[in-house]
């Protein structure tokens, strides 16, 4: 929540309702979504989805990153990369 909150400010009253939505697989938004985590800390998550639509694209079905998120403390750290 901490980090949808930074990564999403103006959606602070809809974070809880969508992380629950993933949790009890009823969220139409977030396929799958990953932890990073430092010390077993959570300080980055990628939200990923299957869209019939993206801009650019002609196929039905396009991957998608819905949001991606590093606390600012462990950016630059190559947490991408992998």
């Amino acid at each position: 929540m901490r980090m949808r909150n930074s990564l999403w400010p103006d959606s602070t009253s809809t974070n809880k309702e969508e992380i629950e939505n993933y949790f009890s697989n009823m969220s139409n938004d977030i396929q799958e979504c990953f932890l990073i985590e430092d010390s077993e800390k959570p300080v980055g998550f990628i939200e990923l989805n299957i869209r019939n639509y993206a801009e650019g694209s002609d196929y039905e079905r396009i991957p998608y990153v819905e949001g991606w998120y590093v606390d600012e403390s462990h950016r630059g750290k190559g947490w991408g990369k992998h």
